[in-house]
């Protein structure tokens, strides 16, 4: 959590926030043969995929 508070100073950015469907939708398509949520807590997410 330290490292992405230094990378992400301000959280999340408003002005774009797609959905975790979105992320599973793009692993999938770049080739992902499986991809899914291991996290979700509110408006975050943890997506995980397998070649």
């Amino acid at each position: 959590m330290r490292r992405r508070a230094e990378i992400y100073p301000s959280g999340h950015s408003p002005e774009w926030s797609p959905p975790v469907s979105w992320h599973l939708d793009a692993l999938a398509a770049a080739g992902f043969a499986e991809v899914g949520t291991l996290w979700r807590g509110g408006a975050d997410a943890a997506v995980v995929a397998v070649r």
